[in-house]
């Protein structure tokens, strides 16, 4: 129910409350301003890094293997996610100050996303909903993200591609997730 929330959750923000901007073969120009571009990706990107944030403390309340795969995975697209961000808004905005207090902002949403579910994992208020822990609603919440980012964005654009390699990474990136859980799991961090 929470993975299917969170599905819904994204997808009603993308299409009902703000525009969904595409980058790359779907832009809009007409529709695509500058700074309301820029503006509805700094909204958006926050909003992902806030959930990071609860995906890893959520992962560790569940197990150390989860939070140690959700660790390493949120770890590997961080410094992309802040050259991102800062690239949209320096473009948006002509200004490098903007440009840096928007990966900061980024990064610090990560800290309190990851923060409130601690606070709220140990502290006894919101531990538990509808008998259910908070860290794992939150870890589902988060999870119910990425089948809606997959199913909107990357599988279109991988569907589009002339080249089939791009198939491929997509089986590999399922293949090395799942090694790498082996691997956690031989290692003892479970």
């Amino acid at each position: 129910m929470y993975i299917l929330t969170g599905f819904l959750v994204l997808f009603a923000f993308q299409r009902i409350l703000t525009t969904h901007f595409h980058f790359g073969y779907e832009t809009d120009k007409e529709k695509l301003n500058k700074k309301t571009g820029g503006l509805g990706a700094f909204i958006g990107m926050t909003i992902h890094s806030f959930f990071d944030g609860v995906s890893i403390v959520a992962g560790f309340e569940v197990s150390g293997e989860l939070g140690f795969l959700v660790f390493a995975a949120v770890l590997l697209h961080k410094v992309p996610d802040g050259l991102t961000i800062s690239s949209i808004v320096l473009a948006a905005f002509n200004d490098r100050k903007k440009a840096f207090v928007a990966s900061v902002v980024l990064a610090s949403a990560t800290i309190f996303g990851g923060a409130l579910v601690w606070g709220l994992s140990h502290t006894g208020f919101g531990a538990e909903v509808l008998g259910e822990s908070f860290a794992r609603i939150g870890l589902s919440f988060s999870a119910g993200v990425f089948p809606y980012v997959a199913a909107t964005d990357l599988l279109p654009v991988v569907n589009q591609s002339e080249n089939r390699k791009a198939g491929l990474y997509v089986l590999l990136g399922v293949a090395v997730f799942y090694a790498a859980s082996w691997v956690v799991g031989v290692v003892g961090l479970e």
